[in-house]
C-alpha cells in the first residue's frame, strides 16, 4: 500500500513538473536580438516580431528562443503534429521536421531532422533522420552526429547518443546500441566516441 501510495505521490508530482500548456510555453520568451516568437491566433503557428514587428512569418508548430550563436530551433508541421510541445517530451514524440533558422529567417541547418540537439549552443550534437520510419514518432531509429554547419559527422548508427559533457569539438559522446543477450533480454552495449565521429577505445584497450 505504501509503495502504490508513494508511486502515485511520484507521478503527480512529475506531471506537475512537466506538464505545459500552450499559455506557459509562449510566456517563456526572452527577445535574444531583440527578437520575440509570438503565435498567430488563427493558424496557431509560430513566426518572429522585433520592435513589434513581423520579421519571420509564422510558420513553425514549434519554436526556441535564439541562441547567442544567433540559430533558433524550429519545427515545422508534419503528420499527426500537436499544436504545441515542451521541451522534456522533445526526444519522446516528435511529430514535425525539426531545424535551424537565423536571425533574418533564412534556414542554416536543414529542416529535415527527426530530433536535432542544441546547435545553437553546440557545435556538434545528437540527431536522427526524419520519416525514415512508419511509427508514430516520425523519425528514424538511430543517431548519429551533426555539427553547426549542417554537416553529418556521423551517420546515425546508435540507438542512442548523448554527450558525457558539453558539446563543444572536443566533447566525448556515451553512445548505446540496444541487443538480445543469450537469455533473450535487451541489455545496451556502450561505447564512447568523439566529436568527429571516431570511436574511442575501451579502458582495457588503452
Amino acid at each position: 500500500m505504501k509503495i502504490t501510495i508513494f508511486t502515485f505521490m511520484l507521478t503527480f508530482f512529475n506531471l506537475c513538473l512537466f506538464a505545459q500548456t500552450r499559455e506557459d510555453y509562449n510566456k517563456r520568451n526572452y527577445k535574444h536580438f531583440g527578437l520575440e516568437f509570438f503565435q498567430e491566433k488563427d493558424t496557431h503557428l509560430y513566426g518572429f516580431k522585433k520592435d513589434g514587428k513581423v520579421v519571420i512569418k509564422p510558420e513553425y508548430v514549434y519554436v526556441e528562443d535564439f541562441s547567442p550563436k544567433g540559430f533558433a530551433r524550429v519545427r515545422t508541421p508534419g503528420h499527426n503534429d500537436r499544436p504545441y510541445m515542451f521541451y522534456q517530451n522533445l526526444y519522446v514524440s516528435n511529430e514535425g521536421l525539426d531545424g535551424f533558422i537565423d536571425t533574418l529567417g533564412n534556414v542554416v541547418i536543414p529542416i529535415e531532422f527527426g530530433v536535432i540537439g542544441q546547435l545553437g549552443y553546440y557545435n556538434v550534437t545528437e540527431f536522427t533522420r526524419g520519416y525514415e520510419t512508419d511509427d508514430f514518432r516520425g523519425r528514424s531509429e538511430k543517431y548519429g552526429l551533426i555539427n553547426d554547419k549542417g554537416e553529418i559527422i556521423l551517420e546515425p548508427t546508435y540507438h542512442h547518443i548523448a554527450p558525457v559533457q558539453d558539446a563543444t569539438l572536443d566533447t566525448t559522446f556515451r553512445a548505446k546500441n540496444y541487443i538480445y543477450d543469450r537469455d533473450g533480454f535487451i541489455v545496451a552495449r556502450v561505447y564512447f566516441i568523439n566529436a568527429q565521429g571516431e570511436l574511442l577505445p575501451a579502458e582495457d584497450e588503452k
